[in-house]
């Protein structure tokens, strides 16, 4: 019998996988490749918005985690 097979992305950033390779993720998992994500940070540092408005690292590492 063979193994099943598995795909992992590792990726530094919540949401990286959204702007790279979400779409082969979700094919190979919708073809029953047993499929995960890693990823090393919560995205805490990663602002873009206007500095008044950052809502601090906890919470915006809180918000990306979620999103993710």
């Amino acid at each position: 019998m063979a193994d099943a097979l598995k795909l992992m992305a590792v990726l530094t950033h919540p949401d990286d996988e959204s702007l790279g390779v979400g779409g082969i993720l979700a094919k190979y998992a919708a073809e029953g490749v047993e499929t995960s994500l890693v990823t090393a940070t919560r995205g805490e540092r990663g602002w873009a918005g206007n500095d008044q408005q950052h809502p601090g690292l906890k919470v915006l590492g809180q918000m990306r985690e979620a999103e993710l």
